[in-house]
């Protein structure tokens, strides 16, 4: 039965890929006004949906009280995304989505309209109304309780909106991030270390309760493993410093790629050991982890 779901685990899971994959490549690429598709864009992107899914994961089972089990099923609602992608073949317009900008009370105002009037993001619009009738619908039918779908739609929805839709930080005073980072890092390449790390603190959130119960089984190991991680920053933050030619030591390149680090010395010792963890799809998110770990390790050495 636990063999059943992880398949079935699975294959929602790596539909969601495609589907992210897709829209990735169609948004950068093939629909792009001029083709922006590269590794660090790519993973900048495809990072940022994963986040957003895994958020809305997250307020489904706190909120709604959805069991762990269906969760992946929420994987074929993502389609969604294409939303945008078809309203711009519909109007034969390329694609220039971004993160809201301007002042704060302006960014509140364009998500609670969906886009409509902004000049910049308004192919949301389609995008929003549908996600958001989704959201209505699938949160009173799996919860069967209007109070839960209303907190559900603030939290989940908008809330995803306010934590992905505005681009807090920014690498160079170029861009139109809140706040100013000093880092190493450009700016695709720095949101990309940064998504990575959110989408792996999100995921722990949702699986919370299992990560939990295997910890207090071996807590001095997992505790060994963080400062293995701790260890891994160092070494790998001091080579950085010797390979990158006039790159400097900033705290906020440290905090990014902790995370990632710390997802793959966990995910790593999982497949060594062989541990099978049903509920977490048995060995599909630590090889998961493991592959975009290392992607973000190559990604900070072979940065210009």
């Amino acid at each position: 039965m636990l063999k059943d779901w992880q398949k079935r685990g699975t294959l929602c899971f790596v539909f969601l890929f495609l589907v992210i994959i897709s829209r990735v490549y169609v948004e950068t690429a093939l629909l792009a006004r001029s083709s922006f598709f590269n590794y660090y864009v790519f993973f900048h992107h495809f990072c940022w949906f994963l986040f957003v899914f895994f958020w809305f994961a997250f307020c489904a089972r706190a909120i709604l009280k959805i069991p762990i089990e269906k969760i992946p099923l929420l994987a074929f609602f993502s389609p969604v995304v294409f939303a945008p992608v078809a309203d711009a073949l519909i109007k034969g317009e390329k694609l220039r989505l971004n993160y809201l900008q301007g002042g704060f009370w302006e960014n509140i105002f364009d998500m609670v309209t969906f886009y409509r009037f902004s000049l910049r993001d308004r192919s949301f619009f389609y995008e929003m109304v549908l996600l958001c009738a989704v959201f209505i619908i699938v949160s009173y039918l799996a919860s069967r309780s209007v109070r839960r779908t209303v907190l559900n739609l603030i939290f989940g929805f908008f809330g995803s909106m306010i934590l992905a839709g505005v681009q807090y930080f920014g690498v160079s005073r170029g861009t139109k991030a809140f706040l100013y980072v000093p880092s190493c890092f450009k700016n695709h390449i720095f949101l990309y270390f940064l998504y990575l790390s959110a989408l792996f603190v999100v995921f722990c959130l949702l699986f919370l309760p299992e990560i939990t119960e295997i910890v207090k089984k071996k807590p001095k190991y997992y505790l060994v493993l963080f400062y293995v991680s701790l260890l891994l920053e160092a070494v790998l933050t001091v080579s950085r410093l010797r390979f990158s030619n006039g790159c400097s030591f900033h705290i906020a390149d440290c905090l990014v790629t902790f995370f990632p680090l710390l997802a793959l010395t966990l995910s790593a010792a999982t497949l060594v050991r062989r541990e099978k963890y049903g509920l977490l799809l048995g060995r599909f998110f630590p090889i998961f982890f493991v592959i975009l770990s290392i992607c973000e390790i190559v990604g900070s050495f072979t940065s210009k």
